[in-house]
Protein backbone atom coordinates (compact mmCIF):
# COMPACT_ATOMS: atom_id res chain seq x y z
CA UNK A 1 0.00 0.00 0.00
CA UNK A 2 2.89 2.20 1.04
CA UNK A 3 4.83 1.68 -2.35
CA UNK A 4 1.40 2.17 -4.31
CA UNK A 5 0.76 5.71 -2.12
CA UNK A 6 4.46 6.46 -2.72
CA UNK A 7 3.82 5.85 -6.83
CA UNK A 8 0.87 7.95 -6.91
CA UNK A 9 3.14 10.47 -5.31
CA UNK A 10 5.82 11.01 -7.64
CA UNK A 11 3.78 10.30 -10.16
CA UNK A 12 1.88 13.69 -9.26
CA UNK A 13 4.97 15.58 -8.43
CA UNK A 14 6.29 14.72 -12.32
CA UNK A 15 2.78 16.16 -13.52
CA UNK A 16 3.73 19.25 -11.55
CA UNK A 17 6.98 19.57 -12.78
CA UNK A 18 5.73 19.05 -16.01
CA UNK A 19 3.06 21.54 -16.14
CA UNK A 20 5.30 24.21 -14.20
CA UNK A 21 7.89 23.69 -17.21
CA UNK A 22 4.77 24.44 -19.91
CA UNK A 23 5.19 27.97 -19.37
CA UNK A 24 3.02 28.88 -22.95
CA UNK A 25 0.02 27.04 -21.31
CA UNK A 26 0.34 28.50 -18.13
CA UNK A 27 0.29 32.07 -20.01
CA UNK A 28 -2.33 30.91 -22.32
CA UNK A 29 -4.32 29.62 -18.91
CA UNK A 30 -3.88 33.05 -17.12
CA UNK A 31 -5.57 35.23 -20.20
CA UNK A 32 -8.26 32.99 -20.39
CA UNK A 33 -8.61 33.38 -16.43
CA UNK A 34 -8.62 36.92 -16.63
CA UNK A 35 -11.10 37.02 -19.07
CA UNK A 36 -13.61 34.78 -17.33
CA UNK A 37 -12.70 36.80 -14.44
CA UNK A 38 -13.45 39.88 -16.13
CA UNK A 39 -16.74 38.37 -17.55
CA UNK A 40 -18.16 37.65 -13.80
CA UNK A 41 -18.56 41.02 -13.01
CA UNK A 42 -14.95 41.73 -11.72
CA UNK A 43 -13.62 44.92 -13.30
CA UNK A 44 -10.65 46.84 -11.36
CA UNK A 45 -10.32 50.25 -12.24
CA UNK A 46 -8.61 50.84 -15.75
CA UNK A 47 -5.30 52.76 -13.78
CA UNK A 48 -5.09 49.93 -11.60
CA UNK A 49 -4.68 47.59 -14.41
CA UNK A 50 -1.96 49.29 -16.44
CA UNK A 51 0.12 49.79 -13.10
CA UNK A 52 -0.12 45.96 -12.37
CA UNK A 53 1.05 45.12 -16.00
CA UNK A 54 3.70 47.28 -15.75
CA UNK A 55 5.01 46.55 -12.61
CA UNK A 56 4.70 42.99 -13.06
CA UNK A 57 6.30 42.67 -16.73
CA UNK A 58 9.38 44.91 -14.85
CA UNK A 59 9.60 42.58 -12.07
CA UNK A 60 9.78 39.46 -14.60
CA UNK A 61 12.61 41.07 -16.78
CA UNK A 62 14.70 41.56 -13.89
CA UNK A 63 14.15 38.48 -12.50
CA UNK A 64 14.54 36.53 -15.64
CA UNK A 65 17.05 34.49 -14.62
CA UNK A 66 15.28 32.50 -11.84
CA UNK A 67 12.05 30.84 -12.79
CA UNK A 68 10.03 30.65 -9.17
CA UNK A 69 10.12 34.64 -9.45
CA UNK A 70 9.88 35.90 -13.06
CA UNK A 71 7.15 33.04 -13.90
CA UNK A 72 4.57 34.57 -11.25
CA UNK A 73 5.11 38.04 -12.37
CA UNK A 74 4.38 36.83 -15.91
CA UNK A 75 1.55 35.15 -15.03
CA UNK A 76 0.37 37.85 -13.13
CA UNK A 77 0.94 39.98 -16.32
CA UNK A 78 -1.18 37.67 -18.28
CA UNK A 79 -3.74 37.70 -15.68
CA UNK A 80 -4.13 41.46 -16.16
CA UNK A 81 -3.89 41.88 -19.48
CA UNK A 82 -6.81 39.27 -20.24
CA UNK A 83 -8.76 41.10 -17.61
CA UNK A 84 -7.76 44.86 -19.72
CA UNK A 85 -9.05 43.02 -22.88
CA UNK A 86 -12.39 42.18 -21.63
CA UNK A 87 -12.62 45.94 -20.05
CA UNK A 88 -11.72 46.94 -23.51
CA UNK A 89 -14.60 44.76 -25.33
CA UNK A 90 -17.47 46.23 -23.17
CA UNK A 91 -19.35 48.55 -24.07
CA UNK A 92 -19.24 52.13 -22.37
CA UNK A 93 -22.04 53.63 -20.12
CA UNK A 94 -23.61 56.74 -19.81
CA UNK A 95 -24.07 59.00 -22.58
CA UNK A 96 -20.75 58.23 -24.03
CA UNK A 97 -22.29 54.95 -24.87
CA UNK A 98 -24.63 53.64 -28.19
CA UNK A 99 -27.18 51.89 -25.45
CA UNK A 100 -27.54 55.42 -23.94
CA UNK A 101 -29.38 56.96 -27.34
CA UNK A 102 -31.51 53.52 -27.84
CA UNK A 103 -34.71 54.60 -29.62
CA UNK A 104 -33.50 57.95 -31.11
CA UNK A 105 -33.27 58.43 -34.53
CA UNK A 106 -29.55 59.62 -35.24
CA UNK A 107 -26.60 59.99 -37.92
CA UNK A 108 -23.26 58.39 -36.92
CA UNK A 109 -20.39 58.43 -37.84
CA UNK A 110 -17.81 55.29 -37.63
CA UNK A 111 -15.28 52.63 -39.28
CA UNK A 112 -16.24 49.40 -40.66
CA UNK A 113 -14.85 46.86 -38.48
CA UNK A 114 -14.71 43.75 -40.43
CA UNK A 115 -16.00 42.01 -43.57
CA UNK A 116 -20.04 42.65 -44.99
CA UNK A 117 -21.91 39.51 -43.79
CA UNK A 118 -24.16 38.23 -47.20
CA UNK A 119 -27.35 37.31 -45.85
CA UNK A 120 -30.21 35.96 -47.93
CA UNK A 121 -31.60 39.36 -48.40
CA UNK A 122 -29.14 41.89 -48.04
CA UNK A 123 -26.23 42.25 -45.86
CA UNK A 124 -24.66 43.60 -42.16
CA UNK A 125 -21.79 45.35 -41.29
CA UNK A 126 -20.41 46.04 -37.93
CA UNK A 127 -19.58 49.53 -37.57
CA UNK A 128 -17.35 51.17 -34.72
CA UNK A 129 -18.65 54.80 -34.05
CA UNK A 130 -16.65 57.50 -33.14
CA UNK A 131 -19.19 60.08 -33.37
CA UNK A 132 -22.92 60.79 -32.98
CA UNK A 133 -26.06 63.43 -33.84
CA UNK A 134 -29.11 63.84 -32.83
CA UNK A 135 -31.73 64.17 -35.55
CA UNK A 136 -33.47 66.70 -33.95
CA UNK A 137 -30.43 69.22 -33.99
CA UNK A 138 -27.73 69.74 -31.59
CA UNK A 139 -23.87 68.91 -31.80
CA UNK A 140 -21.43 65.70 -32.57
CA UNK A 141 -21.35 63.87 -29.13
CA UNK A 142 -17.80 61.67 -28.87
CA UNK A 143 -18.96 58.24 -28.49
CA UNK A 144 -17.78 54.69 -28.45
CA UNK A 145 -19.33 51.58 -29.59
CA UNK A 146 -20.20 48.84 -32.11
CA UNK A 147 -23.39 48.88 -33.85
CA UNK A 148 -24.50 46.53 -36.33
CA UNK A 149 -26.39 47.31 -39.07
CA UNK A 150 -28.90 45.47 -41.52
CA UNK A 151 -28.70 46.69 -45.09
CA UNK A 152 -31.30 45.84 -47.38
CA UNK A 153 -29.19 45.37 -50.31
CA UNK A 154 -25.61 44.25 -51.17
CA UNK A 155 -23.17 46.90 -51.18
CA UNK A 156 -19.05 47.45 -52.58
CA UNK A 157 -18.76 48.12 -48.95
CA UNK A 158 -15.35 46.66 -47.41
CA UNK A 159 -13.42 46.78 -44.36
CA UNK A 160 -11.87 49.86 -43.16
CA UNK A 161 -14.29 51.94 -44.47
CA UNK A 162 -15.65 55.33 -43.08
CA UNK A 163 -19.76 55.94 -43.26
CA UNK A 164 -22.14 58.08 -42.40
CA UNK A 165 -25.31 55.89 -41.16
CA UNK A 166 -28.78 57.70 -40.17
CA UNK A 167 -31.37 55.69 -38.72
CA UNK A 168 -32.68 54.60 -35.10
CA UNK A 169 -30.80 53.00 -32.64
CA UNK A 170 -32.53 49.94 -30.98
CA UNK A 171 -31.46 47.03 -28.66
CA UNK A 172 -30.77 43.75 -30.53
CA UNK A 173 -34.35 41.98 -30.75
CA UNK A 174 -35.15 39.12 -28.44
CA UNK A 175 -35.73 35.55 -31.07
CA UNK A 176 -38.99 33.48 -30.39
CA UNK A 177 -38.01 30.45 -28.31
CA UNK A 178 -36.73 29.19 -24.75
CA UNK A 179 -33.59 30.75 -25.53
CA UNK A 180 -34.51 34.14 -27.16
CA UNK A 181 -32.10 36.33 -25.19
CA UNK A 182 -29.28 34.03 -26.34
CA UNK A 183 -28.60 36.38 -29.85
CA UNK A 184 -28.86 39.25 -27.76
CA UNK A 185 -26.20 37.74 -25.13
CA UNK A 186 -24.04 36.47 -28.39
CA UNK A 187 -24.10 40.40 -29.54
CA UNK A 188 -23.32 41.68 -26.18
CA UNK A 189 -20.48 39.05 -25.60
CA UNK A 190 -18.46 41.01 -28.89
CA UNK A 191 -19.69 44.61 -27.60
CA UNK A 192 -22.53 45.27 -29.49
CA UNK A 193 -25.79 46.75 -27.51
CA UNK A 194 -27.26 48.45 -30.37
CA UNK A 195 -28.61 47.74 -34.11
CA UNK A 196 -29.75 49.70 -37.26
CA UNK A 197 -32.25 48.38 -39.59
CA UNK A 198 -31.76 49.62 -42.69
CA UNK A 199 -30.27 53.14 -42.32
CA UNK A 200 -29.11 56.23 -44.61
CA UNK A 201 -26.17 55.45 -45.61
CA UNK A 202 -22.78 57.43 -47.46
CA UNK A 203 -19.58 56.09 -47.66
CA UNK A 204 -16.96 58.95 -46.28
CA UNK A 205 -13.46 57.33 -47.17
CA UNK A 206 -11.86 53.56 -46.94
CA UNK A 207 -8.11 52.60 -45.46
CA UNK A 208 -8.94 52.93 -42.16
CA UNK A 209 -8.00 49.55 -40.80
CA UNK A 210 -5.58 48.08 -39.46
CA UNK A 211 -2.83 47.32 -42.62
CA UNK A 212 -2.32 43.59 -41.67
CA UNK A 213 -5.78 42.72 -41.06
CA UNK A 214 -6.45 44.45 -44.59
CA UNK A 215 -4.15 42.43 -45.71
CA UNK A 216 -5.49 39.44 -44.63
CA UNK A 217 -8.49 40.33 -46.11
CA UNK A 218 -7.25 40.85 -49.48
CA UNK A 219 -5.88 37.70 -50.09
CA UNK A 220 -8.62 35.56 -48.85
CA UNK A 221 -10.80 37.82 -51.31
CA UNK A 222 -8.32 37.49 -54.16
CA UNK A 223 -8.74 33.44 -53.43
CA UNK A 224 -12.24 33.93 -52.97
CA UNK A 225 -12.46 34.93 -56.72
CA UNK A 226 -10.09 32.82 -57.99
CA UNK A 227 -12.48 29.75 -56.54
CA UNK A 228 -15.17 31.28 -58.69
CA UNK A 229 -13.59 31.68 -61.67
CA UNK A 230 -12.84 27.79 -61.66
CA UNK A 231 -15.89 26.25 -60.26
CA UNK A 232 -20.08 27.09 -61.21
CA UNK A 233 -22.47 28.70 -58.71
CA UNK A 234 -23.71 27.03 -55.98
CA UNK A 235 -20.42 24.72 -56.30
CA UNK A 236 -18.03 27.58 -55.48
CA UNK A 237 -20.26 27.95 -52.41
CA UNK A 238 -19.64 24.79 -51.04
CA UNK A 239 -16.01 24.84 -51.34
CA UNK A 240 -15.55 28.90 -49.99
CA UNK A 241 -17.46 27.80 -47.28
CA UNK A 242 -15.27 24.63 -46.47
CA UNK A 243 -11.84 26.58 -47.24
CA UNK A 244 -11.84 29.78 -46.02
CA UNK A 245 -15.42 29.70 -43.84
CA UNK A 246 -16.56 32.14 -45.94
CA UNK A 247 -20.42 33.35 -45.20
CA UNK A 248 -22.24 32.47 -48.54
CA UNK A 249 -25.88 32.30 -49.94
CA UNK A 250 -27.37 29.25 -49.91
CA UNK A 251 -25.81 26.54 -51.71
CA UNK A 252 -29.68 25.69 -53.88
CA UNK A 253 -29.94 22.28 -55.09
CA UNK A 254 -26.77 21.07 -53.23
CA UNK A 255 -29.04 21.36 -50.41
CA UNK A 256 -31.31 18.34 -51.15
CA UNK A 257 -28.38 15.48 -50.43
CA UNK A 258 -27.87 16.90 -46.86
CA UNK A 259 -31.15 15.27 -44.55
CA UNK A 260 -31.88 17.61 -41.16
CA UNK A 261 -30.67 15.81 -38.22
CA UNK A 262 -32.74 15.68 -35.37
CA UNK A 263 -30.63 16.05 -31.95
CA UNK A 264 -30.81 13.28 -29.69
CA UNK A 265 -31.60 13.18 -26.06
CA UNK A 266 -29.07 11.64 -23.40
CA UNK A 267 -31.36 8.71 -23.24
CA UNK A 268 -31.99 8.56 -26.80
CA UNK A 269 -28.11 8.31 -27.43
CA UNK A 270 -27.71 5.76 -24.47
CA UNK A 271 -30.33 3.24 -26.41
CA UNK A 272 -28.63 3.61 -29.64
CA UNK A 273 -25.12 2.46 -28.19
CA UNK A 274 -26.83 -0.11 -26.99
CA UNK A 275 -28.82 -1.42 -29.92
CA UNK A 276 -25.34 -0.83 -31.81
CA UNK A 277 -22.97 -2.67 -29.33
CA UNK A 278 -25.98 -5.67 -29.23
CA UNK A 279 -26.05 -5.81 -33.17
CA UNK A 280 -22.21 -6.21 -33.24
CA UNK A 281 -22.53 -8.34 -30.54
CA UNK A 282 -25.17 -10.56 -33.09
CA UNK A 283 -22.39 -9.87 -36.13
CA UNK A 284 -19.79 -11.59 -33.99
CA UNK A 285 -21.54 -14.73 -32.85
CA UNK A 286 -22.51 -15.01 -36.46
CA UNK A 287 -19.50 -15.13 -37.63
Amino acid sequence: MRGYLRLLQSQALAIGRLFWMSTALLLALAVIAGVLLGGSGFSPPPLTLAVTIVAALLAAVVARGHRAVWLPCALLTALALGLWRDEATRSPTGAAGLAYYSGRDVAIVGTVTGEPEVLDRGETIRVAVESLTLADGGAAHRVSGTVLAHLGALTPLSYGDRLSLGGTLAPPPILPGGSGGAYRAYLAAQGIVTIMDYPRLQRLGGGNGAPLLALAIALRSFMERGIQHVLPTPENALLLGILLGTRTRALGALTAPFVPLRPLSAAQTTIKCRESRLTRSTMICRL
